[in-house]
């Protein structure tokens, strides 16, 4: 578990060690303010920070031990993805290091403003994460493309933790984060696709 750092930078183009270092089931935490922003202290970066945790503790670390006081960091946010951590393991014992990360980055709680915070674009949710609940769209793969009925349909979601697997590529051509669904026309017609916001590249 490594704290982010309080520079305010972009890890990869200004490095604070360790949390700059690429080290094995490391996890590097930045800092977030109450109302779910990013601290402007906060060193961040979407390939070397993992997700952000509140910044802000009241700690027995002062004067004495019967003293408090508070304190904001990445070191006060660390700790909480630490702790949150050990609740998993003791919720889901003897499973692997990889799958208690994943577990917690994909259960993250997703903020626009934290886009570009972090690897998983999002702020520590224990409860999320205890549940079970996933940010990766349940039709991320293209087996278990999502199936529209009848000679219409609709739906909504997000691509944020959407991925590409190399055999999407193959089938029909997409690239980067991609969702699927499968759709059979009851008669023949005329096939128009309507996609929100603009942007989207759909691929028939």
């Amino acid at each position: 578990m490594t704290a982010a750092g309080n520079e305010g930078n972009r890890l990869s183009e200004i490095p604070t060690n360790p949390a700059a270092f690429r080290i094995p089931s490391q996890l590097v935490v930045g800092a977030s303010q109450g109302n779910g922003s990013l601290y402007g202290f906060s060193n961040y970066d979407t390939s070397l920070v993992h997700l952000v945790a509140p910044g802000e503790a009241t700690s027995a670390y002062n004067e004495s031990d019967s003293s408090y006081r508070s304190f904001s960091g990445t070191s006060m946010a660390a700790p909480l993805v630490a702790g949150s951590l050990a609740l998993l393991m003791e919720s889901e014992p003897n499973r692997s290091t990889s799958w208690y990360i994943n577990r917690l980055l994909n259960a993250v709680e997703l903020r626009f403003g934290l886009a570009e915070s972090s690897l998983s674009k999002g702020r520590l949710n224990i409860n999320r994460a205890l549940l079970g609940l996933t940010n990766i769209p349940v039709n991320d793969a293209f087996s278990n493309a999502t199936t529209i009925e009848g000679a219409s349909g609709e739906d909504s979601g997000t691509t944020a933790l959407a991925t590409s697997e190399e055999v999407e590529q193959v089938v029909a051509g997409a690239a980067g984060n991609t969702v699927w669904y499968r759709w059979s026309p009851p008669r023949d017609s005329e096939l128009r696709l309507i996609y929100s916001p603009l942007g989207f590249r759909g691929v028939v």
